[in-house]
């Protein structure tokens, strides 16, 4: 999903119909830019809880990566959103 160019109206399909699963695949970007809320935003207005799902999960990744390497640049819960 990351840099990649999705149509609007597949997009929306898609995010409709697997929320859970956009979501999901949030948890691996290493940083949560605009495009990112822009899906995030989408998700929340279907189901907001999967959001508190999302940074918890993130929390843990960060913790996980932190451990792994001390330089890692995965930003677990971004210092502001700009929806």
């Amino acid at each position: 999903m990351y840099g990649l160019q999705i149509p609007v109206i597949v997009f929306k399909s898609l995010v409709s119909r697997q929320p859970r699963a956009c979501s999901k695949n949030i948890v691996f970007v290493p940083q949560i830019d605009y495009r990112v809320e822009s899906i995030l935003e989408k998700v929340a207005l279907i189901d907001s809880t999967l959001i508190f799902h999302l940074f918890d999960e993130r929390i843990q990744t960060g913790k996980e990566k932190d451990k792994e390497d001390e330089k890692s640049r995965y930003e677990d819960i971004p210092y502001e959103l700009h929806f």
